[in-house]
């Protein structure tokens, strides 16, 4: 490569030196903020974990003693009298600029639709923690997939970060260093060939 060429090439190298180095740091925050965000929503969803546990073991065993009380019959019945599960609503919500999932079932008091005859309280009370771990499982999806998503952003973002620290930066580098040596070939020969002329004069 020629001397001007070389020299030509400098300043874009610089620029795109520049460029990642600002690049980077802008990574490296929006990783920390990734982190910390993680971090939180894996507790939240630990929590969450622990609340849907509790609604559950609450569910099965109403559901088993109404079923004791009532027999399988009327819990079947009484199952279909009543109106089915509420929607979930599925929408987007961003995160530290991640786009996550946001889950929500809308909650609604009980009303027992079915009559009274060959029913029994206990069946009531197994219909509301039905009610009540449904609702719980929602917010465990929701907060799992929140989880997964900021999971999956933060090692993207710092496969990023390593991919500039590894290869582009280090690369961008030695080419700067290789030019300013090839420069200063270029002035040393300049320089000799110079002396040789004001010597032969």
């Amino acid at each position: 490569m020629s001397g001007p060429a070389v020299r030509s090439r400098l300043p874009e190298l610089r620029r795109a030196r520049d460029a990642a180095e600002r690049g980077r740091d802008v990574l490296e925050q929006k990783l920390e903020l990734l982190r910390r965000e993680w971090a939180r929503r894996r507790e939240l969803r630990e929590r969450a974990s622990m609340v849907a546990e509790s609604r559950l073991l609450e569910a099965v065993k109403a559901a088993r003693e109404a079923r004791i009380e009532v027999g399988r019959g009327a819990m079947t019945a009484a199952a279909l009298a009543q109106p089915k599960a509420p929607e979930i609503e599925w929408s987007w919500t961003r995160i530290t600029g991640v786009r996550v999932p946001a889950l929500r079932a809308s909650a609604r008091p009980f009303r027992a639709l079915y009559g009274t005859g060959g029913t029994a309280a206990s069946l009531d009370t197994a219909a509301e923690a039905a009610g009540a771990a449904l609702t719980a499982l929602v917010a465990l999806a929701a907060e799992d997939a929140a989880a997964k998503a900021l999971r999956r952003a933060t090692l993207k973002t710092l496969r990023r970060v390593n991919a500039l620290d590894h290869a582009v930066l280090p690369q961008i580098r030695r080419d700067l260093r290789e030019i300013a040596a090839a420069l200063e070939e270029d002035e040393r020969d300049e320089s000799i060939r110079r002396n040789a002329w004001l010597a032969m004069r």
